[in-house]
């Protein structure tokens, strides 16, 4: 839920969980120029806050990486900011 400046990551996991790595990935709709963006990354639920995460930046977009195992069944939740300059100006 979002756009290429802010939104919402919701992952739902499901039974078997093998193990850490990629969360998530967000691919913009356009994408920033040189690859220079920002991006804030914030827990918005307990699970989210209990894992350790880094984001990976990639050519058009960013990857959430767990350096934990998730746990099976759960949800999380980020909220994120796109701070950069896109192609076409804005």
């Amino acid at each position: 839920d979002g756009t290429d400046t802010a939104g919402t990551v919701v992952v739902i996991t499901g039974q078997a969980v093998t193990g850490s790595g990629i969360l998530a990935e967000i691919t913009f709709a356009q994408a920033f120029t040189g690859g220079s963006f920002k991006v804030a990354l914030t827990p918005t639920n307990d699970r989210a806050l209990d894992i350790r995460v880094f984001v990976e930046k990639t050519p058009t977009g960013f990857r959430i990486v767990t350096k934990d195992k998730a746990l099976a069944a759960s949800e999380y939740k980020f909220d994120y900011i796109i701070i950069g300059t896109q192609a076409g100006g804005y």
